[in-house]
């Protein structure tokens, strides 16, 4: 088996290991082969850190009889939304989080419309406007996108 990431905390190392599966209706997940699951590696990091269920729960704005379903690994697929907002509190990288969990972490950056609305509260049309000022600086100033990490792989592989 190939080993996909390895995830590093102060308190951890977790390697991921490719031959994980799990059922897509599941509610109870399975459990990974190396042993580490998503509920294990939060608790780890809220003991770590001296923080309560209770105490994380209302810094999350999630009930703590939640959190504590989510350690004890009750949820085949805990939302990123939540997953989001507990790794903000225990300063952890989402994406750990994500991956643990079974979501699929994207390779690459969205665009700047899409990005611009997830991290601002805006209009449509000052979203537009900005997407349109940024096409105009980046047609003045030659700015071109990076090709993407998959196109790069691809013409390694060819």
């Amino acid at each position: 088996m190939a080993r996909l990431f390895t995830i590093v905390s102060t308190d951890m190392t977790i390697e991921v290991i490719k031959g994980f599966e799990r059922m897509a209706n599941s509610r109870q997940p399975q459990m990974p082969m190396d042993g580490v699951t998503l509920g294990t590696y939060v608790r780890s990091r809220r003991e770590g850190l001296g923080i309560s269920q209770r105490q994380l729960a209302k810094r999350v704005g999630l009930s703590h009889s939640y959190l504590g379903r989510l350690e004890a690994n009750d949820f085949a697929q805990p939302g990123p939304a939540a997953l989001y907002r507990i790794a903000e509190a225990l300063d952890l990288e989402p994406e750990n989080l994500f991956a643990l969990a079974g979501h699929t972490v994207p390779e690459e950056l969205p665009s700047f419309e899409p990005y611009l609305r997830a991290k601002y509260q805006m209009s449509d049309q000052a979203a537009q406007e900005l997407s349109d000022y940024f096409q105009f600086m980046a047609e003045r100033h030659n700015i071109a996108e990076r090709p993407s990490p998959r196109a790069d792989n691809h013409q390694e592989q060819s």
